[in-house]
């Protein structure tokens, strides 16, 4: 992959992210019970302060994929996208065991996109790696 195309790579990934996180964020803020429902629970309002923890660390995901977006520092990046891929590796990880207890196509399809995600972004850092070691032998 040409680095041209790689950082075109990169910059959609993290604007396609960050726009996702943002709307998380506001989803869970102002309709806590929106996103658990769509998976078949239902909370209480004394139980949306774990939405609220949740839109709170989506917000953080958000402002980390815009910093890498505004820095032209490739290990920012690098760093970046090892964090989102840890953060989407483990909760597709963790999602398998309630996705074969309740069989639900949301929650399904939730582990699918964090796969894809978590490839997507694991291709990214490794071709950049590669780069790296190309320029360093010329």
């Amino acid at each position: 992959m040409t680095p041209q195309r790689l950082a075109m790579l990169e910059r959609v990934l993290l604007l396609i992210h960050g726009m996702g996180t943002a709307a998380a964020t506001a989803v869970l803020a102002i309709w806590p019970a929106a996103i658990p429902a769509a998976i078949g629970v239902r909370l209480q309002p004394d139980q949306f302060i774990v939405c609220y923890f949740l839109s709170g660390a989506e917000a953080a995901l958000c402002f980390l994929c815009i910093q890498a977006l505004r820095s032209q520092q490739r290990e920012v990046r690098r760093t970046v996208f090892q964090v989102l891929i840890v953060f989407h590796a483990f909760t597709a990880a963790l999602s398998v065991r309630p996705a074969l207890q309740t069989t639900n196509l949301v929650v399904i399809l939730n582990i699918g996109l964090r796969v894809l995600l978590t490839a997507l972004l694991a291709v990214a850092i490794w071709s950049r790696g590669s780069d790296r070691e190309e320029h360093s032998k010329q």
